[in-house]
């Protein structure tokens, strides 16, 4: 940091020996600079890109349209598979049965 040790009263002395401003424009040569700047500087508005939100929307209902296609392939195939396990089941019951009886009738005869 600096060494230098401002205080106000310093400050205050140093601002009153400063030259006083003057401008010799008046004030309509002021008024038309600045409405002459202030024309030119504006730009022209650029056209607003529309695009981004229908496009969010296509690929939202795309994801969700596959989400759901995998979701219901899911469903019916594991209906499928427990379609097909609970017929094994039915089937190895009866084979079962049917050994048991092979098996009573052959100790009883």
């Amino acid at each position: 940091m600096s060494q230098n040790n401002w205080n106000e009263q310093k400050i205050e002395q140093l601002l009153s020996q400063m030259p006083k401003p003057h401008d010799t424009r008046t004030k309509d040569d002021v008024f038309k600079r600045l409405q002459l700047d202030y024309n030119t500087s504006e730009k022209p508005l650029k056209k607003r890109k529309y695009w981004v939100p229908p496009t969010v929307g296509v690929a939202a209902m795309i994801t969700l349209t596959l989400l759901g296609v995998t979701y219901i392939n899911n469903s019916s195939s594991n209906k499928e598979i427990a379609t097909q396990n609970y017929d094994l089941e039915e089937a190895k019951i009866k084979t079962d049965e049917s050994v048991d009886e092979n098996t009573a009738n052959s100790k009883i005869a």
